[in-house]
Order: C-alpha cells, then structure tokens, then sequence
C-alpha cells in the first residue's frame, strides 16, 4: 500500500506521516527533507539559490548515498535553509533528479508512506490512500514558532507568520507541481486537532481502504 500525504509546512503532515509508519510498519521518506538536502548543498557550495544555472550544474553530482546523508543533517532545518528551499523546488531539474528516488521508495513491497507537496498529484498519483492536511496560517505559524523556542532559536512570531505566508504563496502559485489536494485527496484540516486525533481520523481511513 501506498499512502501519500501532501500539505504546506506547518500542518503536522510530517508527524502524522511518522506516527502512521509506526502504526502500520510502512517505510516512511520525508520527501521534503530531499528538497532541504539539496538546498543545503547548495549553500555550503555557495551557490546562491537563486542562480539557476549553477544548481542545475551541480545538482548531479549529488549521488543517493550523500544525498541520503545530508536528509540526516540537522542543519536542513536551519533557517537559512527554510527560507530558500521553496525557491530550490520550483526547478524543474531539480524536481526531475528528485523524481525517480521517490518512486521507487515508494515501490517498497513492505508499504510506504511518503510525504510532502506533490506526492499524490505527481509523485504516487496512483497512491491508495491521498491525505491533503491543512490548518490555518495562524496555528501554523504558532506552532512553528513554538518549535522554535523549543530547540532554543530566536524566534518571532510575525516574522514566522511572513515568511510562511510568502512560501505558501510560491508553493501554491508555482506552474511546477503546486501544492494542492490531489484528485479524490482526503481533507483534514488539524486547526483544532491534537496530535492523537489527526492519527485516529488517518488509521480509520487505512482500515476503511485496507
């Protein structure tokens, strides 16, 4: 089985999507942790994200193993990366070199659950079960400001609630692979939901389709 998950930063789909692999024993990819490691690579190259032509240069010289390295990098979280990841994602090489590791971590006879921003309308369009979780910007932006204050950054609530506001709008209006709900894509929206409640109205869904 295949289970995608999409939605913007924020919502929660990367803890639901952990939790389910625990729930079921599906493997589990983080699709957009791909996107942070080549960001991030990119960085350290100094290779300004913005500069096309140069990441499309060395973005094959990323192999899987490095690649699958750097997901593990704590420094894919980091802010500079978060700020640029969005702009890294709208090239279609990029999306392509990503393109084929995805599929076939998701042919994995074990189950998989992979999430991120097109992974039922591009990446596992056939996916048996389609979530699309959302919540509204202003949960969103608390919660990542929470985090935040957390891990002990220095954290401003409405620079979060810009900046969030400014990737959904380059997420949702690119011409590559936009996030939205996929064809036949359920909704939850986890605004109002904790954490146990998103997971039980997800595993009723899989038991509802298995």
């Amino acid at each position: 089985m295949i289970i995608a998950i999409d939605g913007p930063s924020g919502v929660g789909k990367g803890t639901l999507a952990k939790l389910l692999a625990k729930k079921t024993g599906y493997e589990y990819l983080d699709t957009g942790a791909l996107y942070r490691a080549v960001t991030l690579y990119m960085i350290e190259k100094g290779i300004d994200c913005d500069d096309k032509d140069s990441i499309i240069n060395q973005i094959t010289n990323i192999s899987d193993n490095e690649l699958l390295k750097l997901t593990a990098n704590p420094k894919i979280r980091e802010e500079e990366v978060s700020i640029n990841v969005s702009k890294i994602a709208v090239y279609q090489e990029v999306r392509d070199f990503l393109y084929d590791f995805q599929v076939n971590f998701s042919k994995n006879p074990k189950g998989a659950i992979l999430d991120g921003r097109d992974i039922g309308t591009v990446i596992c369009p056939d996916a048996d079960i389609k979530l699309f979780i959302t919540a509204s910007p202003q949960v969103r932006a608390l919660r990542r400001h929470k985090e935040n204050k957390e891990k002990g950054l220095e954290s401003d609530y409405q620079e979060v609630f810009r900046q969030l506001k400014a990737r959904d709008e380059r997420d949702a209006s690119r011409n590559i692979a936009p996030c939205k709900p996929a064809d036949g894509a359920i909704i939850i929206d986890t605004s109002n939901l904790s954490r146990e409640q998103v997971l039980e109205k997800a595993m009723k869904i899989i038991k509802n389709k298995s």
